[in-house]
């Protein structure tokens, strides 16, 4: 959660100002100057904590699902205009490095076991 120079409460450090579109799906609240708290948008807030990989049906069965978690919220919203769309460049990132790390691991464990 971030407050922008405008007031507002966001949940993407790309969506950083009230006249950005996406601000009505990423603002979580407003801070007025007066006030000693914020105004939450519980009903954000809540669509928000059920972005997750298994409710994003793209991501349903991928491997690295709990590694990549769908990405960048905002990144996926404005390429599709789904908030349940994942962000599909880190999620291609991640397939093809998660295994290569696997395979790293792997050999560098298996030579120090010959080494010994």
């Amino acid at each position: 959660m971030m407050l922008t120079h405008d007031g507002h409460l966001t949940a993407c450090l790309e969506v950083v100002d009230g006249k950005e579109p996406e601000m009505l799906d990423f603002q979580l609240g407003r801070w007025e100057e007066d006030s000693q708290n914020p105004t939450l948008d519980h009903e954000n807030i809540e669509k928000f904590r059920h972005r997750h990989v298994d409710s994003m049906p793209l991501c349903a069965g991928c491997f690295a699902r709990f590694i990549c978690a769908g990405g960048c919220a905002i990144k996926g919203y404005r390429a599709t205009g789904d908030f349940l769309s994942p962000d599909i460049s880190y999620c291609q990132f991640t397939k093809t490095v998660v295994p290569l790390i696997v395979q790293r691991i792997y050999h560098e464990t298996f030579r120090r076991e010959v080494v010994k």
